[in-house]
């Protein structure tokens, strides 16, 4: 590609170059070829060629998923003319930098596009507003720039749909502090589900409408052909056509009518239309699924206050919706299980009523399980969840070695952990400093374990004084 790249050849093409500038930095862009990509937009605007919406915001996507946020931030200042400055340029910038918690480049996005009045119609880039409100001002920080962003949609006479409330939701996850987010996050689900009922409200109402244009259009047809068939048996009878004929075609149309008995047999009387055969899941929106990530957010969160009734009541709410549950949400549930009430049973139970859902285990499901075994003391049973994790078809990381050698370590379980630890070492898996802690926490509470059980035994030693 780069020896495709010749800059004297730009001048024999019709266009001046740009269509195969264009061309070239789309595929860069693919390759992931930054500095390629930077030499043919620098070349085409050298050229006197102006880039179009769609190269900008793939050199910028590239920049962005090479870490270089302040390459970004400057070409977006300095080389993005102003008309060519959309919301979708700046959003190429902004979300990457979001993600990647980069909150100067975010800042420097946001500030460029309220400097030149960008058009945000759809409000594309609140989600980027909104988690730069919660870095700066936290909780009352979002709900500062969401009561704005309300504002605005008021006064076109709109409301927040299910996406941008789960944008808010994203928003506060992303603080990382459950303990300040609990309860507004809570109530923002809560809103959120409502917003989709009432979307799912309007949509039913939508599909009974259409169900009742097409069975008044239907029967205005049965109409049109039973005044069809009168007129034509009457021209049958003036010897035009034969009532023979007509009723040849009639028998021949009935086979396939609706209900006739060609037709394919519908389902019995209160059947679904799916009766007998395996139910899948439709299709979701992109609302539905914005939703759902941002339900598993809200539950995580309210699993790690261990808020059994908030997690219930979203469930059902999720439920009755139809949304499909989630690893995530599984996860959340698993963790609560672990750290609540729950027992390594009903961590066993959510497994499988996981695994009938479909949904497969995810590593951090299974290490949440390791959680749930080591924290009741059943050593063996934790030990024995890295077969189940290889029989998944996962590999085992630090994290999962770690948490199982402290789960191992609150017993002193020293034979375990040596066991555990040479495994480490057979994966060819470097120990960090993290394992090697954990493992010297296991050597340490079975030290503790062997004074205490030496000092028993020898209290109860006869003619020993304790």
């Amino acid at each position: 590609m780069a020896a495709a790249f010749d800059p004297a050849a730009l001048a024999a093409a019709p266009d001046g170059g740009a269509a195969l500038l264009e061309a070239l930095m789309h595929g860069a862009a693919r390759a992931g070829d930054a500095p390629l990509l930077i030499q043919i937009a620098a070349a085409a605007q050298l050229s006197g060629l102006r880039l179009s919406g769609p190269a900008h915001r793939a050199l910028l996507h590239v920049l962005c998923k090479a870490g270089r946020f302040g390459e970004a931030g400057a070409w977006l200042q300095d080389r993005v003319a102003p008309g060519a400055l959309t919301w979708e340029v700046v959003a190429a910038v902004a979300r990457p930098a979001e993600q990647a918690g980069e909150t100067a480049a975010l800042r420097a996005a946001l500030d460029l596009a309220d400097r030149r009045a960008v058009p945000d119609p759809d409000l594309g880039l609140a989600g980027a507003r909104l988690a730069l409100a919660a870095a700066d001002g936290g909780v009352d920080g979002v709900a500062r720039c969401w009561e704005g962003l309300v504002a605005g949609l008021a006064a076109r006479r709109a409301r927040p749909g299910p996406a941008l409330l789960a944008r808010r939701l994203f928003a506060l996850h992303g603080m990382r502090a459950p303990a300040d987010t609990h309860a507004t996050m809570m109530a923002g689900a809560e809103e959120l589900l409502a917003a989709l009922e009432a979307a799912r409200a309007q949509q039913q109402q939508q599909q009974q409408q259409q169900q009742q244009q097409q069975q008044q259009q239907q029967q205005e047809q049965e109409q049109q052909q039973e005044q069809q068939e009168q007129q034509g048996s009457a021209a049958g009878q003036d010897g035009n056509a034969s009532p023979a004929a007509f009723a040849v075609w009639g028998s021949a149309a009935e086979q396939w009518l609706p209900g006739g008995p060609g037709a394919q047999p519908g389902p019995a009387a209160g059947a679904g239309c799916f009766a007998g055969a395996p139910l899948a899941a439709p299709p979701m929106s992109a609302d539905e699924e914005a939703a759902v990530k941002a339900l598993d957010a809200a539950a995580g969160v309210a699993a790690k206050m261990l808020d059994e009734a908030g997690v219930a009541r979203l469930g059902a709410r999720r439920a009755a919706l139809g949304l499909p549950p989630t690893a995530q949400l599984y996860r959340a549930l698993l963790n609560m299980a672990t750290w609540g009430r729950g027992t390594p049973e009903d961590c066993e139970a959510l497994l499988a009523e996981m695994l009938g859902w479909g949904v497969a285990p995810d590593l951090r499901c299974y290490e949440a399980l390791i959680d749930a075994h080591a924290h009741h003391g059943d050593g063996a049973a934790a030990v024995r969840v890295l077969d189940r994790i290889e029989a998944a078809g996962l590999a085992a990381t630090h994290e999962t070695y770690r948490r199982l050698l402290h789960g191992l370590g609150a017993t002193g379980d020293l034979r375990r952990a040596a066991q555990v630890y040479a495994r480490l070492r057979a994966t060819g898996v470097a120990p960090d400093s993290a394992i090697l802690g954990r493992l010297f926490r296991v050597v340490r509470n079975h030290a503790q374990l062997v004074r205490t059980e030496s000092s028993r035994r020898k209290a109860a030693l006869p003619g020993i004084d304790a």
